[in-house]
């Protein structure tokens, strides 16, 4: 039996973070943009955390929490609990 799933796999592996690098950035730079036009600069650890969500829906969610949040802690919170 031959094995045509490797490449895909292997395909898969190499370039899937790249792939979601460029389809993702967008999201992830309105939600920065909500932070830093809310609360000044994005820290550094809010940033990196933004970063590693790779879930549109998410995103989507941390968008409107940058929006309404009272403060970072709050936000920092919606970051734990999207974690989740």
């Amino acid at each position: 039996m031959t094995d045509t799933d490797s490449p895909w796999k292997e395909i898969l592996e190499h370039y899937f973070e790249p792939f979601m690098a460029l389809f993702f950035p967008e999201a992830r730079e309105m939600v920065q943009e909500a932070i830093s036009s809310r609360f000044g600069n994005v820290p550094e650890d809010i940033a990196c955390e933004i970063d590693r969500f790779e879930s549109r829906d998410i995103l989507k969610v941390l968008l409107r929490q940058a929006i309404v949040c009272s403060d970072l802690t709050v936000f920092r919170k919606a970051i734990k609990e999207a974690m989740c």
